[in-house]
């Protein structure tokens, strides 16, 4: 669901990251009827959902200091 938190990315919301879904969209051609004419016009239409991780944390603690 877009705008929602990726369903199998659980694990990333600890260590101060989020995930949202964004939805994707393919275009393809469809025929509309305006005035008793059929156009041909471009559509789009959702295909698949891809997660984004986002850093929410505080930078400090993102990475470990070397010793």
């Amino acid at each position: 669901v877009e705008n929602s938190s990726c369903k199998y990315m659980e694990h990333a919301d600890s260590g101060g990251y989020e995930t949202v879904c964004k939805q994707k969209y393919i275009t393809r051609p469809a025929l509309t009827m305006q005035n008793n004419e059929l156009i041909e016009e471009q559509i789009q239409l959702p295909s698949s959902c891809c997660c984004h991780i986002r850093f929410r944390g505080n930078v400090a603690t993102r990475f470990s200091p070397r010793e």
